[in-house]
């Protein structure tokens, strides 16, 4: 049996019965597990969110590229109609 003082208060420390120990070691993994399990989830998450944020960033590169390919195209089919002579 131990004693302390703290905070002006005395406690008294006594050891724990081996089936203690053992209620005490199962309580623990299962809040560990619990903890782990919620912690695996939440970085699932993110890794799907930051996934998602790729791919939405590659779509916006794609389309981007896209439209700028586009453009230039109809600049240059613009720039050769202006060069042509006019049909009548």
């Amino acid at each position: 049996m131990y004693s302390l003082e703290k905070d002006g208060r005395i406690y008294t420390l006594v050891p724990l019965t081996p089936k203690q120990v053992y209620e005490d070691q199962i309580q623990l993994k299962k809040s560990y597990e619990k903890e782990h399990s919620a912690l695996a989830k939440v970085e699932e998450q993110a890794e799907q969110a930051e996934q998602h944020g790729e791919n939405v960033r590659k779509s916006e590169n794609k389309l981007s590229h896209e439209l700028k390919t586009k453009g230039d195209k109809v600049s240059v089919l613009r720039k050769l109609g202006e060069s042509r002579p006019k049909r009548k």
